[in-house]
């Protein structure tokens, strides 16, 4: 019988002005749209503070990385930020790698991101 693959899960909550987007499972080519859409549907409403929480992310493909820059690029021509939250340490090293902590905002927890998009 042949295995499923786990499900990708989105969550968002909104609270003190701040945007938390839980995502969970492996972002592939196949999985990407609903991240996409909730961080998409975050600015199209107006939002300007979005964390993103990667606590039981366990995998990012290429096509994940590329929708997050190019993500990232619409927050900023909105004037919104964007951090990325609670990375397990072979994902974060896959942003060291590829130089894109340089880029993003990246923040050992989801308490640690909403301080930094508050600007405390």
């Amino acid at each position: 019988m042949p295995v499923k693959p786990p499900v990708f899960q989105v969550k968002s909550a909104t609270s003190e002005g701040i945007v938390e987007i839980h995502a969970a499972g492996s972002i592939t080519e196949e999985s990407v749209g609903p991240l996409r859409d909730a961080i998409a549907g975050a600015l199209a409403a107006g939002s300007v503070k979005i964390a993103l929480c990667f606590a039981e992310v366990d995998y990012i493909a290429s096509a994940g990385i590329g929708m997050l820059v190019t993500m990232l690029k619409r927050a900023r021509s909105a004037r919104a930020e964007l951090a990325i939250c609670a990375l397990r340490p072979e994902i974060r090293e896959l942003f060291e790698l590829t130089r894109l902590n340089l880029v993003f905002t990246l923040a050992e927890s989801i308490a640690s991101g909403r301080k930094a998009l508050a600007g405390v």
